[in-house]
């Protein structure tokens, strides 16, 4: 494999099979350090600055890497330190208990039986080679638990652990989880929202081929506050530039668990590690890692696994027991390197282990091995980065950009349309640097059906699994007065280009069998107002429409929800305003209450990830039901306000 002698030359005429213990360096991460080493050879101050920098970068590449928000990352020297910080900084109570699986690394069984000198009690639950962790856990009494603590993929034997599962059981119980990932990322799909555990813990060592002492801490936003960290120093606080005497204020980060500089040459060499494996391509490294694993299966197929449930693992471990010692002497005959320890033979694959060494391997052994397609199909690919994007409609301001923020924060890529493309811009910088996302943004006119159809055409958008039509355009005035033009166009925004948008990635949701399309409507469609009969008529199109599309689709996997949003002070609002007033008499004290733009849009997204069909607050309800049986009553009281 070519690309193994570029990055890897130190593995050349090598038979490696040993990524899960410690892997090579990368010789462009080993370059990266060198560069920075050197630079000691100058003063501090010389560089200072851009060290700072290149810190932030690296921890924008990390949290991208588990789909972290970068506040949520903090550098650590390694797991062991990481799971220190963690079991240092929790306010344990006397009789508090941490709960681990059996034959976990000990790095996770060590520093919570150290805790025993603070009352604490580490229980190792047992190895149960029919029942998973996840599967014990829901038969155990957590009453005393305060941590749960497991591997996501065993260094023993590959095993990945339901973590997603025990997660929801500790929340159920109010436990803390911790993951340890050393031996997931870089190798397998790692997406900490998706975990939805409160902490996580990497070396760089292994699958993500950084220098020994480099490795990551993720705290998850909410449980920031609740640790308290044990060491503290000028950069854990909120400015540690400011060298004056003050109160001691944290950083609300997870950068208050770094008390001074980092190792900076080693962090940018696990971010230059990071980089590698990302031009190379996830999808390309766990297929090749797949064929691998499933491979060495073949070879090794008369020889009895280590354990049962980890034949079906999609880890780079595959792990035999090896009590013929005749065959442990002649793979370190043939120089193959593995790990060998007490009864039991650990292979570790990755995406650089060639066909030349699976061939020795299997020469050694005088076994051939054929992988078929039909079993290289079952590697699971995580969907994030080709089916997590959502597009956004009037994304630029309001509720549109409210909606934006909430999904990034949630993990979402984005594809957000409107019309001013520097607003677009600034946001697609400010978002991805926060919340380590993909932005993509586009400046079109709605109203244009050319321009937007050939946007359609030319876009793919087959990663679009959330559909936002936020956008919308009105005008107050008579209709006797109003221009045919700007009826077009406010139909054009309004509902023609939500149809558009829908039809062309409806298909592609219909063959996902998954899907959220969220409308932006208004209490108006059922309720209509002088001077806004056809920004009305729209948007009761557009409630129609939605209502309909979703009984047609709720066998699809496909939610459509119709979202009635509550007052709210927009652009929009005050061009309306300004043109009613001169019709309308306000009674003296009246108002609305003004909700904020992001409550708002946190209501709108829970009711789209809830497959709600519509969203509608009880006072938008009574306004409705009065409208529809006690119709004169409602005119009346329009009438008394309206004047013309």
């Amino acid at each position: 494999m070519n690309d193994r002698n570029i990055f890897l030359p130190s593995l050349h005429n090598k038979i490696f099979f040993n990524y899960a213990a410690t892997s090579p360096v990368f010789k462009l991460s080993i370059d990266i350090i060198q560069e920075h080493i050197d630079q000691f050879n100058e003063p501090l101050s010389s560089h200072f600055e851009q060290w700072f920098i290149k810190l932030e970068e690296a921890r924008k590449c990390v949290a991208s890497l588990i789909s972290a928000h970068v506040s949520e990352i903090c550098f650590v020297q390694g797991a062991s330190v990481g799971l220190s910080i963690i079991a240092n900084a929790i306010n344990w109570e006397k009789d508090d208990e941490v709960l681990i699986p059996a034959n976990e690394f000990p790095s996770n069984r060590i520093v919570w039986q150290a805790l025993a000198k603070r009352g604490v009690t580490c229980k190792i639950m047992p190895f149960d080679a029919n029942h998973s962790f996840s599967e014990q856990i829901q038969q155990v009494d957590l009453r005393k638990v305060k941590l749960i603590a497991f591997s996501l993929s065993s260094y023993l034997d590959g095993y990945i652990e339901n973590a997603e599962l025990i997660a929801k059981i500790a929340k159920e119980n109010d436990c803390i989880t911790l993951v340890d990932a050393s031996q997931a990322v870089g190798i397998m799909p790692v997406n900490v929202t998706k975990l939805n555990c409160d902490l996580l813990v990497c070396g760089g060592q292994k699958w993500l081929f950084g220098p020994i002492s480099s490795g990551f801490l993720f705290i998850k936003s909410t449980m920031l506050n609740n640790l308290l960290p044990s060491f503290s120093g000028w950069c854990s606080v909120e400015n540690p530039f400011d060298f004056s005497d003050k109160p001691l204020i944290l950083e609300e980060s997870a950068r208050r668990f770094e008390p001074s500089l980092q190792n900076i040459p080693y962090i940018q060499g696990l971010r230059k590690s990071i980089e590698v494996l990302q031009e190379i391509g996830w999808d390309s490294i766990y297929e090749r890692t797949n064929f691998n694993r499933l491979a060495i299966q073949e070879i090794f197929q008369s020889i009895k696994p280590y354990s049962e449930r980890s034949i079906d693992s999609h880890s780079g471990i595959i792990t035999y027991q090896c009590s013929d010692n005749a065959l442990c002497d002649k793979l370190k005959k043939q120089q193959i390197i593995t790990t060998i320890r007490d009864g039991y033979l650990r292979l570790s694959t990755h995406y650089f282990t060639s066909e030349k060494e699976l061939d020795v391997l299997s020469d050694c052994l005088s076994k051939k091995y054929k992988v078929s397609e039909k079993k290289l199909k079952i590697v699971p690919l995580e969907k994030r980065n080709k089916y997590n994007t959502a597009l956004i409609t009037g994304a630029s301001s309001g509720l549109g950009l409210a909606i934006a923020k909430q999904l990034a924060s949630q993990g979402v890529d984005l594809l957000l349309i409107a019309r001013n493309e520097d607003k677009l811009k600034k946001i697609k910088n400010s978002l991805e640097q926060s919340y380590s996302i993909h932005v993509e943004y586009h400046s079109l006119d709605l109203s244009n059906s050319t321009i937007l159809d050939s946007f359609l055409e030319t876009s793919k958008l087959q990663h679009i699994r959330y559909i936002i039509n936020n956008v919308a355009f009105a005008k107050a005035e008579l209709f006797e007065l109003s221009d045919e033009k700007i009826i077009e166009k406010m139909f054009h925004i309004n509902c023609y280009a939500a149809f558009k948008i829908v039809k062309a990635i409806l298909p592609n949701m219909i063959a996902e069998k998954d899907g959220y399309i969220l409308n932006i409507v208004t209490s108006g469609a059922r309720t209509s107002f002088p001077l806004f009969s056809i920004y009305s008529a729209t948007k009761s199109a557009l409630w129609s429409w939605s209502e309909s599309l979703s009984r047609e689709l709720k066998s699809k996997g496909i939610s459509v929800t119709a979202y009635l949003p509550p007052h709210m002070i927009s652009n929009l609002y005050y061009g309306l305003a300004r043109n009613s007033l001169s019709y309308y008499q306000t009674a003296r004290g009246a108002s609305q209450k003004n909700h904020d733009p992001d409550d708002v849009a946190r209501d709108a997204v829970n009711a789209m990830m809830s497959r709600q069909s519509i969203k509608i607050s009880w006072a938008t309800k009574l306004k409705i039901f009065l409208n529809l049986f006690f119709n004169n009553f409602m005119t009346k009281k329009i009438s008394k306000a309206f004047i013309y």
